[in-house]
Formats: C-alpha cells, structure tokens, sequence
C-alpha cells in the first residue's frame, strides 16, 4: 500500500499470559499489511515466562522493564520501536481485525491529533451479569467523555505519531496509574488535539469480581495521589490539600451517582441495589487509600 506508515504496537504486561495470548492472536489477523506494523511486548517483571508466549508470534517481539508500572513499561517500548505511528493497548484487550487499519486511517486524517479509539466492554455470560460486571456496564471506559470533555484518552487504545512523543516526551515513569492523562494533557496544552475515533475499536472484558475492581480503583486513587505529590513536590500543603478536595467531593457526589443510577430504565430495582452496594464499597476504598498514600503509605501496583 501506497505511502502506508510502519506502525509500532505497545503492550505492557504483568503475568497475565492467557489474555496476552487472546491480544496477539488478533494482532496477529490485522487487515492492515503485516509487513508494515511490529508488535512490542513489554514484560513488566513478570512471574511468568513471557517471552516463551511472545515468541509463538512472529509479529511480536518482546523487552523486559524492571521498574514497576506500566508507564515505564510503555517507555521501554518507545525506546525501542521503529515506526512512524505508535499504537497502545493492554494485554487483556482484544484489537478488533480492522483496529490498526482505522486507527491509522483516523490519524491521517487529524496528523497534529492524538486519536483514542472506542473501547467495548464484553462479559462471561451476557444473560446473568454480575453485581460487578453490573457496575462496569454503568461506568467503564467512557472513552469519548474523557477525549471530549477531559481531554485525554486511554492508553488502552490510543495512536499517535512519533513525531509527538519526540515534542511532549514519554510518559511519567513514576505513576501506576493516571499517567495516560497526564501525557494527554500536556500534549493538549502544546496544541495538540485528541480526536474520538469510533471505527478503531479494542474489546476489554469487564471486571466481573469485586477484587479485581476493587484492585483497579486502589492503583487508580494512589495513582492520582501520586501524581499530585509530583506536581506540588514543593509544596507539601497544596499538595495535600488537593488530595482532600478530592475526597470531599468523591463524598458530594454521591447523591447525584444515586440518582443517576435510580433514573436509569435498563435495570431492574434489585440490579440497582446491587450497583449502588457496589458504588458504595468502591468509593470508601478509594477515598481510604487516598488518605493512606497522601500520609506517606506506597501506592499498589495492582494490574
């Protein structure tokens, strides 16, 4: 294909080998020409063999980052990568056949953008959803709220040239968690815009026990709390009394999450019960885990 950019694939993972294996088998049956995108898989210390999975594919390769976190994963992939366009995903997500295509499709049409692509939940059985999967179905991944209100887009499905990161930087290695919003943001501020593109579309299977959610939003509040230390590194107060603001409002806001999920007509009364003991649960936690980690405790890297 004419004038058709090499394209480098960026995936950290942490022992999560079966799902890794579900990813690159579709990377594997991509429309777009084989011969013009790489996969690069970043084993983030892992307890399993990764390289032994990774090397079943002959479109991947894989490197080993030692520090904690999946940002300093990625930027062990950008380090090494060849193509003109990178390409981010995780190793739980299953790329639709067509992702790398209308991804870098979207990107040629918006070259000074960052694009996020959509991301759709799936669940083990679709007819009997769990309290959890319930939940997730309410509120996982609204990626075009996040690009057109937040500006940023998950790393989860995310594209952009090279040419960007070599302006903005890579990400910060520091963070488990926030840092996607965080390069977004700056990139925003250099007068770079996230685009929304609908037609590059990554699977994610949603959380279906209360640990693995209850994991996730532990290593996103310490995340967060993490990321403001290192904004306000010299100055103790704001910095704390940012991570407060945080978890008054996280309180405030409660009542209108109740409403929203009272005023919802998909859901059966008993459904409703079970997603707000979920709502309720999660936020104790994250706000719990937020004072923690503001009083010196080490934030979870939980996958």
């Amino acid at each position: 294909m004419k004038n058709t950019p090499l394209v480098s694939i960026i995936i950290p993972v942490y022992n999560d080998i079966e799902r890794l294996k579900q990813c690159l088998a579709a990377l594997e049956k991509q429309t777009y020409p084989q011969d013009l995108y790489e996969i690069i898989v970043v084993d983030n210390a892992s307890d399993e063999s990764i390289a032994e999975v990774v090397n079943e594919y002959h479109q991947a390769s894989t490197i080993c980052e030692a520090q904690p976190g999946s940002y300093a994963a990625r930027n062990k992939g950008i380090s090494i990568a060849k193509g003109e366009i990178f390409a981010f995903t995780d190793s739980d997500c299953i790329p639709a056949s067509d992702w790398i295509e209308n991804g870098v499709t979207a990107l040629k049409n918006n070259p000074d953008c960052i694009i996020g692509g959509k991301i759709k939940l799936f669940f083990r059985d679709p007819s009997r959803l769990t309290a959890v999967e319930l939940y997730e179905d309410l509120t996982a991944f609204p990626q075009q709220i996040h690009i057109e209100r937040d500006n940023f887009t998950t790393t989860a499905n995310l594209f952009t040239y090279k040419a960007v990161f070599d302006k903005v930087g890579k990400f910060n290695h520091k963070l488990k968690s926030g840092g996607d919003r965080e390069w977004c943001q700056l990139a925003y501020q250099q007068s770079y815009d996230i685009k929304y593109a609908e037609k590059a579309i990554i699977f994610h299977p949603a959380r279906h026990s209360f640990q693995k959610i209850y994991h996730r939003n532990l290593r996103v509040a310490g995340g967060k709390v993490d990321l403001y230390r290192e904004k306000h590194k010299n100055k103790n107060h704001v910095f704390k009394l940012k991570v407060i603001n945080e978890v008054a409002r996280n309180l405030l806001v409660i009542p209108r999450d109740v409403l929203l999920v009272a005023i919802k007509d998909n859901y059966s009364a008993f459904q409703k019960i079970k997603i707000l003991s979920i709502l309720f649960a999660l936020r104790w936690g994250l706000n719990s885990e937020k004072m923690r980690v503001m009083m010196g405790g080490k934030s979870h890297n939980y996958q």
